[in-house]
């Protein structure tokens, strides 16, 4: 995986029904935008959080 740096995030609660996230970000010196839901953002750093959790206690396994 590649780096890459989150230069800005809106949260828009007041689509109606269903909240979004919009990020900014750069990678390799191009700006780029996504819009997503933000219980996809949710769901990600759930998993994030799990794979953390997974690789901390494989490591004090070894």
């Amino acid at each position: 995986m590649e780096n890459y740096e989150i230069t800005d995030m809106i949260i828009d609660d007041e689509m109606g029904i269903e909240e979004y996230a919009t990020a900014d970000f750069k990678q390799h010196g191009k700006n780029y935008r996504i819009t997503f839901k933000k219980a996809d953002l949710e769901l990600v750093n759930a998993w994030i959080l799990r794979m953390a959790h997974l690789c901390q206690r494989i490591y004090r396994m070894t």
